[in-house]
């Protein structure tokens, strides 16, 4: 009973910040649409999640462990050094080492982990650079690609 109050509370919380966002204005923009829309997006995403949470049957909620609490604060602690030292390492390596990290971690082969981990961090370097027209940091990589 407490899940589902604390899960109706963010679903309270995520509609009154699309209330708030959705007249978010800004005077420069370089996208068409403009900052507002991935904001809304990701809130209506975990408004979304929150109703599923919500309605599902409360006999399939797992009891957490500390292997699973173990694995989740590997996570955090892995992204939290993503974005620390992406900028110092650059988006390629930093997530390139993330993703490999991840992978091993969650029992991936460190060579199968390595070779997928470098097609993701290649694969999303090109989709934002060049597809997108996003800037990303270069990092250590900076002098190869000047």
């Amino acid at each position: 009973m407490m899940e589902r109050a604390v899960v109706g509370v963010w679903f309270l919380v995520c509609v009154f910040l699309i209330y708030v966002g959705w007249d978010l204005y800004a005077p420069y923009s370089y996208e068409p649409l403009g900052p507002k829309p991935y904001p809304i997006i990701l809130l209506a995403l975990m408004a979304l999640g929150a109703m599923v949470l919500v309605v599902r049957n409360p006999g399939s909620v797992r009891p957490v462990n500390k292997a699973l609490l173990l694995k989740r604060a590997v996570c955090v602690l892995a992204m939290v050094a993503y974005g620390l030292t992406i900028e110092w390492l650059g988006f390629l390596i930093a997530s390139f080492l993330l993703a490999w990290v991840l992978a091993v971690f969650y029992g991936g082969s460190v060579w199968k982990g390595g070779l997928a981990a470098l097609v993701i961090s290649v694969f999303a370097y090109v989709a934002f650079e060049y597809v997108l027209d996003v800037p990303l940091p270069l990092g250590l990589l900076d002098p190869f690609f000047s």
